[in-house]
């Protein structure tokens, strides 16, 4: 930019001092001019990047909360979370997965507040080795997490107190380094909500098409169960439960080419449910009344414990191990008094199951690769 000046003499003994000042024209080049706007949403290729400060408004208690205000992400009461109406494969933390299917304990106990960015990956695929080649429609959501909350411990205490002594207590402790990711849980209520619905995919994951998920249809089933006819109006308004949870989830990366993910839970429940009947019947000159009462209790205990290990073997080959342990002690016992007369009915069950898996990838070319999977399942 030119600047032209001009000086000239001033009188200050007067009074009045008039100065006039004529502008003159004078050209000159404008240089190049950058205008940088940051956007909300960035797409690239596969990925959808969204930036979580243009939609949160502080008031998110947690994941699901924030997703659930990003465009084409729905997440529903249990935690599940979709995308444009697809349900998500997986819910990764810096690019790893601490929960496998079991996303929704993250979704709905992780705080929303260290999170700076969402990726959407499409055409996801856990096995990299695998991308571009595997025609996969999965979806995937990858939560970037802000600097300043790397690599030290935060988490967050819930709690709720009302009455007849109905609680509920949630405890999160995390902490997410570079080599090493930690995430602790524990969770205690009595108001109905189901801890281990949102574990049950860690358990039993859901069957597709992908190669990983080879055998998850092959699982054992019930014969005799002690379960009530509920109502059909929400679950926890006719549950009485008392649930405990405690989860541990850790990510160790001892080199760069080894990574090792152990997860384990214990978790214990006891529901009880009531119902009362009286049935007055009056037809053709016939008059009785039934009256029945009914009282159901169901308790279970489980543990598992789970171990993935996995070894880049070099840029090309990968080795993959995978040990799930679960082993549950369900006692139902049930009480029907029926005009009077009762009858009892008591059902104890246990559950083990082993379940190892084992994958070696070799990707020969671009267009080509071998994977050899093997896999041991022993339940009873």
């Amino acid at each position: 930019m030119r600047v032209k000046t001009k000086t000239a003499r001033i009188a200050i003994d007067k009074a009045n001092i008039e100065f006039n000042v004529v502008l003159e024209e004078s050209s000159f080049a404008l240089e190049e001019v950058y205008i940088q706007a940051e956007k909300p949403i960035e797409e690239r290729k596969d990925t959808v990047r969204i930036k979580t400060r243009f939609f949160a408004d502080g008031l998110e208690s947690n994941v699901g909360d924030l997703l659930n205000k990003l465009p084409g992400v729905t997440v529903d009461d249990a935690g599940t979370i979709k995308i444009n109406g697809t349900e998500i494969d997986k819910l990764l933390v810096d690019g790893d997965d601490l929960f496998d299917k079991g996303y929704r304990i993250l979704s709905k106990n992780m705080s929303a507040y260290p999170i700076e960015e969402v990726e959407i990956l499409n055409n996801y695929s856990p096995n990299r080795l695998l991308k571009n080649i595997e025609h996969s429609d999965r979806v995937a959501i990858n939560l970037k997490l802000d600097d300043k909350y790397k690599r030290i411990w935060f988490g967050n205490v819930s709690a709720t107190l009302g009455n007849d002594s109905y609680h509920e207590l949630k405890a999160n402790l995390m902490n997410f380094g570079k080599k090493n990711k930690y995430y602790l849980l524990a969770s205690t209520n009595n108001i109905g909500n189901n801890l281990t619905g949102d574990i049950t995919h860690l358990i039993r994951p859901s069957s597709s098409g992908a190669s990983e998920n080879l055998g998850n249809n092959q699982r054992l089933h019930n014969l005799m169960r002690l379960t009530p006819n509920r109502p059909g109006f929400d679950e926890r308004r006719n549950t009485f439960n008392h649930a405990k949870l405690l989860s541990f989830n850790a990510i160790f990366n001892p080199d760069e080419n080894l990574q090792i993910k152990p997860i384990v839970f214990f978790n214990h429940d006891k529901v009880d449910f009531f119902r009362n009947n009286v049935t007055n019947v009056n037809t053709s000159g016939v008059n009785f009344t039934n009256t029945e009462d009914y009282t159901l209790e169901n308790k279970k205990n489980i543990a598992f414990g789970k171990l993935d290990i996995n070894y880049t073997l070099n840029d090309l080959e990968t080795l993959e191990s995978s040990t799930r342990y679960n082993q549950g002690r369900f006692d139902d016992s049930a009480d029907l008094i029926f005009n009077g007369t009762s009858t009892l009915e008591n059902l104890e069950h246990q559950n083990k199951l082993i379940d190892q898996r084992l994958n070696y990838t070799n990707k020969i070319d671009n267009r080509k690769v071998l994977l050899l999977t093997g896999r041991l399942i022993n339940e009873k």
